[in-house]
Parts: C-alpha cells; sequence; structure tokens
C-alpha cells in the first residue's frame, strides 16, 4: 500500500511506529503481534496506523519494505567504502559484507516472516519482496560491477543476472537453511573464507574471456 505524504512530525511519529513494529513482528510473528501493543510502547493512536498504511496488513508491508530499503543502504554504505583495485578484489569484499548482513539475526527473522505471510493475497508480499530484490541488483551492484569491467574482460553484459548468480552462489543454502531452523548458526569465518574463494574463482573463471 501506497503511504499518504507525511508532515515532519507525522514522519517522526511513523519512524518510532516503524522500529517498535519490526521489534514486535520480529519477536512474536504477524499473526500474534497486535496494533494496540504497538500503539501502547510508541503513544498516540490506533488512526494514525489506519491513516496512512491502511491496516495491519499494510503497515507490515510498509515496514518489510523499509526494512528491504535499510539492509540495502547498509550493504552500499560497506561497498562505497572499497579500495580495491580489481574484479576479483571487489568480488571478495562484496561476498564477505553481503554475507555479514544477510546473515545477520535479523535478516534471518524478517525473511521467516517473509515466506510465512508472502503467499497472502496473490502473494502481494511476496512479488514486493522480489521487485525489491530485482531493484537492488539492477540500480545497486550493477554499478560497481561496471566500474571493474572497464577493459571488457567479462563475456556477458547482463551485470544484474551475473551479480544475482554471485551472490546467490555466496549465500545459498546455507540462509535458507537458517531461515527453515535446518541450520542453527552461520557459517564460521573459515568456512565463509573458503566458500568466498571457491565462487570467485569459479565466477572469474566461468565468465573471463578466454
Amino acid at each position: 500500500m501506497q503511504e499518504k505524504k507525511m508532515s515532519a512530525k507525522t514522519q517522526k511519529r511513523c519512524q518510532m511506529l516503524y522500529e517498535v513494529g519490526l521489534e514486535m513482528f520480529l519477536k512474536h510473528g504477524y499473526e500474534k503481534t497486535n496494533l494496540s501493543d504497538i500503539i501502547k510502547i510508541t503513544g498516540g493512536s490506533l488512526s494514525t496506523v489506519y491513516e496512512h498504511f491502511g491496516n495491519k496488513e499494510g503497515f507490515f508491508e510498509a515496514i518489510i519494505l523499509k526494512s528491504m530499503d535499510d539492509f540495502h543502504q547498509n550493504l552500499h554504505k560497506k561497498l562505497l567504502n572499497t579500495t580495491c583495485n580489481s574484479l576479483e578484489e571487489f568480488l571478495i569484499y562484496l561476498a564477505n559484507a553481503y554475507m555479514q548482513v544477510y546473515f545477520s539475526e535479523k535478516s534471518i527473522l524478517l525473511t521467516r516472516i517473509i515466506y510465512a505471510q508472502g503467499y497472502k493475497n496473490d502473494g502481494k508480499m511476496a512479488k514486493a519482496f522480489e521487485e525489491k530484490y530485482a531493484d537492488l541488483m539492477r540500480n545497486g551492484l550493477v554499478k560497481y560491477i561496471d566500474q571493474f569491467n572497464q577493459n571488457n574482460i567479462l563475456k556477458f553484459n547482463d551485470y544484474a543476472t551475473l551479480i544475482e548468480e554471485f551472490c546467490t552462489l555466496i549465500v545459498e543454502p546455507e540462509f535458507t537453511n537458517m531461515v527453515f531452523n535446518v541450520q542453527k548458526t552461520p557459517p564460521t569465518k573459515e568456512q565463509k573464507d573458503k566458500k568466498i574463494k571457491r565462487v570467485v574463482d569459479m565466477f572469474l573463471h566461468g565468465y573471463l574471456k578466454t
């Protein structure tokens, strides 16, 4: 649901709603989270939620999309600080940053809720999630790859697909296993380093021109 235009005061109020709402949804899940309990903590009235988000579902969707925006911004901040001099160095840096953000407890819990609610309303939430993820690939990470392909060393120009495949290889199947509690803890540093080395080597030698 699209949010209505807000005044500065209302934006501050909604920011508090976002923060408390996210905490409550992550702690109790969607079904057991009550809007009244959120308002008890933030103050104000339920009318703010209904006016700007329509209902509990609209509020939840807004929180999920904002959380994904925060995820993307966090990742971009990490990438902006890189001083890599080659595509290989960048991919290693990206893999570490991506793993750090993706394997956080917040990311795992958030994905569990999205999976649990995503099928409702003809998959509206799942579609919104996929669109946000696709936007990260198209308009976010692609520009970094382009910076390191000045000599046209990559076989393919579809950078969005390449970087999506790379990021998927980096975190899967461990991430999905953690979401569904098949795996209880994230990979160790040693396991991460080994996987990054393997995936980067496979990515480069699989896509570089011969």
